[in-house]
């Protein structure tokens, strides 16, 4: 799938937060107006390949053309192709815990996959807390737990009450997944608590 991709440096970290824009300087007041707008709910996240996206991207290339800016973009223009790949269930899923059907989008959501059209998996499920492996700490989430053939199921955030930088590599659900799937799992379940918004517990 080929969409427009665009970019644009917003020097926002360091803005002042103040009540009322009126009271900002006009260059901040308008810096706010841009954020404000490419935040809000009529752009709805401006998710890529959606028309809110191009609205946005438009936008964008509006604000840095009256900026005096230069497009560097394909043929002259403020837009550059790029190659994305997207993935979403054909059907609804359906998946059993120890007999009991689970509801999706409820008790389980399931992240998309473009290496292959679908999945059936049926094994026992292990549980390896944070499934963290991790040789300068010397700890490993994985010992003494035999995952070969079955589904590794993990917390869905990472480890707590350690440095943020260390956290945040700990905390890796990627870098996590893969270490399952390094110990011969079949599959990967993140589970938390329900939320008051109702977001899954379990994402597979």
């Amino acid at each position: 799938m080929i969409k427009r991709a665009f970019c644009i440096l917003l020097a926002v970290l360091s803005l002042p937060i103040a009540a009322d824009a009126q009271q900002l300087p006009p260059d901040q007041a308008a810096m706010r107006a841009h954020v404000a707008y490419l935040a809000s709910d009529e752009l709805k996240g401006r998710e890529a390949g959606t028309p809110e996206y191009e609205k946005a991207a438009r936008y964008v290339a509006d604000q840095m053309a009256k900026a005096g800016l230069k497009p560097a973009g394909d043929a002259g223009s403020w837009f550059q192709k790029v190659p994305l790949l997207a993935s979403r269930a054909s059907a609804e899923p359906s998946m059993t815990l120890n007999g009991t059907p689970l509801v999706f989008g409820v008790d389980y959501t399931l992240r998309g996959s473009s290496a292959q059209a679908s999945t059936d998996v049926s094994a026992p499920v292990v549980f390896a807390g944070y499934g963290v492996v991790d040789a300068a700490t010397g700890r490993d989430d994985y010992k003494g737990l035999d995952v070969r053939g079955k589904i590794v199921a993990i917390f869905l955030s990472g480890p707590k009450g350690l440095n943020s930088e260390i956290a945040a590599h700990l905390g890796s659900r990627p870098d996590r997944l893969r270490q399952a799937a390094a110990h011969g799992a079949v599959a990967s379940s993140c589970c938390g608590p329900i939320r008051p918004t109702g977001s899954p517990r379990l994402r597979f």
